[in-house]
């Protein structure tokens, strides 16, 4: 299976790539280095399209809504044109929010930066991963995606798989939706009746 993970961002998309039959794996930073607007999002829509190429399942970090509004209309638009891309592909794709990708990784769904990245070496020391936290934010939702589909690729580590609920997860149409487990029901009849 090809899972891509992708972490959406204005200054450096992160990206991770993972084939879970062969082991072969990459992760890297789409750095637009200085475009702006139109030409920073045609560029990170290029590189996207190249790197979900024959991918399975694509995992993508949901927005956080912390970002200051000045560019929140950018980052909206450059998040749609990325799933759109994905979605025009026939690739089902899935929407992890930001505090998921955290809880699963390191157990502290407000971990920093930092502790991703430690988190994510530890888990996979063979990768170069940069001291950004873009690709270590890649690589974790590459390995949440991969657990949700019963390919796990970080069973050496501890990790909390509790994480995966509240994803939102492809359903038949290939679009994120929230898979919920369905709950208990008690029949009406089955309650038992308290008399005072």
């Amino acid at each position: 299976m090809i899972i891509v993970g992708l972490d959406v961002s204005l200054n450096g998309t992160g990206a991770a790539r993972v084939d879970t039959h062969t082991g072969r794996a990459l992760t890297r930073t789409l750095n637009p280095k200085g475009l702006r607007t139109h030409a920073r999002m045609e560029f990170v829509r290029r590189e996207v399209v190249e790197l979900v190429r024959d991918a399975d399942y694509v995992g993508i970090e949901g927005l956080a809504f912390s970002a200051p509004s000045a560019v929140r209309d950018e980052i909206d638009g450059m998040h749609w044109q990325v799933r759109h891309e994905v979605w025009r592909r026939g690739i089902p794709y899935a929407l992890l929010p930001p505090s998921n990708v955290k809880d699963y990784t390191t157990g502290d769904g407000r971990a920093g930066k930092g502790d991703m990245v430690k988190a994510m070496r530890r888990a996979f020391p063979m990768m170069n991963l940069t001291e950004s936290d873009d690709e270590a934010d890649a690589l974790a939702i590459v390995a949440m995606v991969a657990r949700f589909n019963n390919q796990v690729i970080d069973a050496h580590v501890t990790r909390w798989p509790h994480a995966l609920d509240g994803c939102h997860w492809a359903d038949q149409d290939r679009e994120p939706r929230v898979i919920k487990k369905p709950r208990k029901q008690t029949s009406p009849l089955a309650r038992k009746r308290v008399i005072p």
